[in-house]
């Protein structure tokens, strides 16, 4: 299970923020258009609260002021359901207009966004993808949430 946190307070130019990233082994960590990310492995959501507390930790060891801001939601659009599943974008947004289709989290500038947590099972059901990897569900992201 792949768990993505926002961050806050790495005050690094992008130079010195690669040389972070590329020492920071408990994780990955990146920047992508201002936003910096910690994202961390974990077996499954029994052991998902111990390994993003431990990457943590060692963050803050590592970066002084450093903060979790919360866990990303982990939203699909189009485009990305359909990278995803390999099934053509028009499929993808026909899927989204019909009423037993998970509702819209979010519409940012015209780009409508889900959460996948709300939309892998029903993708799968319709695609016959199967996905290995599943993101967290709202319960454990609202524990690790009350924990930074």
């Amino acid at each position: 299970m792949e768990i993505t946190l926002h961050l806050r307070g790495i005050h690094a130019g992008d130079d010195e923020f690669a040389g972070l990233a590329e020492a920071f082994t408990d994780g990955e960590l990146a920047r992508h258009k201002g936003v910096d990310t910690l994202t961390v492995l974990a077996a499954d959501e029994a052991a998902a609260p111990e390994v993003v507390e431990r990457a943590v930790e060692k963050l803050r060891h590592a970066v002084d002021g450093v903060r979790v801001v919360r866990v990303s939601p982990g939203v699909v659009s189009v485009p990305e359901l359909s990278a995803l599943t390999g099934i053509e974008r028009e499929t993808v947004r026909k899927w989204t207009k019909r009423e037993d289709f998970p509702p819209m989290f979010d519409n940012l500038r015209g780009h409508k966004l889900w959460l996948w947590r709300e939309v892998i099972d029903w993708v799968e059901r319709e695609s016959g993808t199967g996905f290995d990897d599943r993101p967290p569900g709202a319960e454990l992201e609202r524990l690790l949430n009350s924990s930074f």
